[in-house]
């Protein structure tokens, strides 16, 4: 008997051994909201958090819209379908079991038309897909529109500008084949025999969709858990009314728990539908990270923005002491860059040159492939220009609107942000409310603001001042032919960039230190009467 015991016992750990090696599949159909199977369409396989246009593997969807991938073994995933004249969408695949397939059928956005097809423009290979060197398409009496190149090549690739409303470029309607561009949408190749290009496109090329049509993915041999985070993810991203996102993340932090996984995606989720600059956005933070730790694989979707959020839980020091001690835990390199990335903006704030330095040349050498961190990363370049304790550089700027001159010579004896902003820039508009309050409330202790827009025309800085945000400080419009040289002087490598200059015209204090919540802060320290 204890004989057989024992070879029972073998048994099981074999079979357990096998099932746990077993290849998994994710299997399903795929096709648009207007009810057809696009002409070209791939599914992506991404580790959790992962840069879905960095894909290591992409598989093509049969022309019936079938597909079937084998997934890795790590079991938090995400994937992305894109397709030729539909939206990409990206949905987690997250699951506590290593050995189950998964089947999904998948309906994705088709791409809605503009009606006004009067500033078409056409961007393609000969051109590197450039946006500012597109070309217009050329109106017909017929209704139809002509663009023509003379190539001297056998083929060429090429994409629309100004067809969807949503300011994609999309591929043509003409082609005769596709390719993926690597950014989630596609690009049309036409074969030019005699080596010119042409392309007529009509109206009734585009067919246009329900504009009521909404992408949905439904998992039908799959756990009800893994449909649920689906669907929560799909919900989370359609809602915009505020009253419903407030609904959803009341909802959802009744329901987190860290006893099951759906517990803890929806403290993922609600984090995420929370604003740091929302009334009791410190009581959802402190909620959330009571359930997910930093060291949950969760926070890999979220890189940087782990890193505010513990800080706005647990206040700065003490989340920089968290960080410090748990960030050789953390397994995700995406987290793991935000902290250091955390750490060495903190090192800077503190002047802490040498460890600065030291945290630049670890995320230059092991992490110099995550593009979502190289902006911040190069705020850690410890040869910077635009650094605290050096001068600001020499400038001189025409005030918008105005005859008069603004100069760093000019501005000697006050305390002055320097903002590189533009209107469709969407966290510099997300900026507004801390800069006049702080504006208000520092205006008569020697201080003020310059605004320097990186806007198309001037005309969009006027009306976006004539709206809800009357910026009453300075003001100068950049015009194209100086922005590079500016930017390259001034170390803009994007947008906001705030630089608090003391009376003196010494650098005082940068980038992330003069940003939301933490800008009042900065002055209160630094602004001496």
């Amino acid at each position: 008997m204890q004989k057989l015991a024992v070879l029972l016992s073998i048994f099981l750990l074999i079979a357990s051994c096998t099932q746990q090696n077993r290849e998994r599949f994710l299997t399903g159909t795929l096709s648009a909201s207007n009810g057809v199977v696009p002409a070209l369409a791939h599914v992506h396989i991404l580790q959790f958090g992962e840069n879905p246009y960095n894909t290591k593997k992409m598989v093509a969807v049969e022309t019936d819209g079938s597909f079937k991938v084998k997934l890795p073994k790590e079991t938090y995933l995400q994937v992305m379908f894109s397709a030729a004249g539909c939206k990409s969408l990206l949905i987690p695949l997250l699951s506590e079991d290593p050995t189950a397939d998964i089947a999904l059928k998948v309906v994705l956005e088709a791409n809605t038309y503009k009606d006004d097809l009067s500033n078409l423009r056409i961007t393609g290979s000969w051109n590197d897909y450039g946006f500012s060197s597109a070309e217009a398409m050329q109106k017909q009496k017929d209704g139809s529109y002509r663009f023509e190149k003379q190539l001297n090549s056998k083929s060429a690739a090429y994409q629309v500008i100004n067809l969807v409303a949503d300011g994609r470029s999309v591929n043509g309607p003409v082609y005769d084949s596709l390719e993926y561009d690597g950014g989630g949408d596609y690009r049309s190749i036409v074969n030019t025999p005699d080596g010119k290009l042409r392309l007529v496109f009509t109206p009734a090329m585009l067919a246009q969709t329900d504009k009521e049509a909404v992408a949905s993915v439904k998992a039908e041999s799959a756990s009800s858990e893994i449909n649920a985070i689906i669907a929560l993810a799909l919900k989370s991203r359609r809602i915009k009314n505020p009253k419903d996102i407030n609904a959803l993340r009341n909802s959802l932090l009744n329901k987190m728990n860290n006893k099951n996984l759906l517990g803890r995606y929806s403290a993922l989720q609600a984090a995420r539908l929370t604003k740091p600059e929302e009334d009791g956005a410190k009581e959802v933070f402190g909620k959330v990270i009571a359930v997910l730790p930093i060291t949950d694989p969760l926070w890999a979707s979220e890189a940087i923005g782990t890193t505010y959020i513990f800080s706005q839980a647990m206040g700065s020091m003490k989340a920089q002491a968290l960080f410090e001690q748990e960030k050789d835990n953390i397994k995700n390199r995406q987290v793991r860059a935000g902290i250091l990335v955390s750490l060495g903006i903190r090192a800077k704030a503190d002047n802490n040159i040498e460890k600065q330095a030291q945290i630049y040349q670890e995320l230059t050498k092991n992490y110099s492939d995550l593009s979502e961190i190289s902006y911040f990363v190069e705020q850690l370049n410890p040869e910077q220009r635009i650094a605290k304790g050096k001068p600001i550089p020499e400038f001189t700027f025409k005030l918008l609107n105005s005859g008069k001159t603004v100069s760093n010579e000019s501005l000697l004896g006050k305390y002055y942000i320097m903002d590189f902003w533009a209107v469709w820039c969407n966290p510099c508009v997300g900026e507004m409310p801390v800069m006049h309050k702080a504006y208000k409330k520092f205006k008569d202790k020697n201080f003020t603001i310059l605004s320097l827009s990186f806007d198309k025309k001037k005309e969009d800085v006027e009306g976006f001042r004539r709206g809800g945000w009357k910026m009453p400080w300075l003001h100068v419009y950049l015009e194209k032919p100086i922005r590079q040289s500016l930017s390259e002087k001034f170390e803009v490598h994007g947008i906001p960039k705030p630089i608090l200059v003391d009376p003196n015209g010494i650098i005082i204090a940068t980038e992330s230190e003069l940003r939301g919540t933490n800008l009042d802060e900065t002055l209160n320290r630094l602004i001496k009467e």
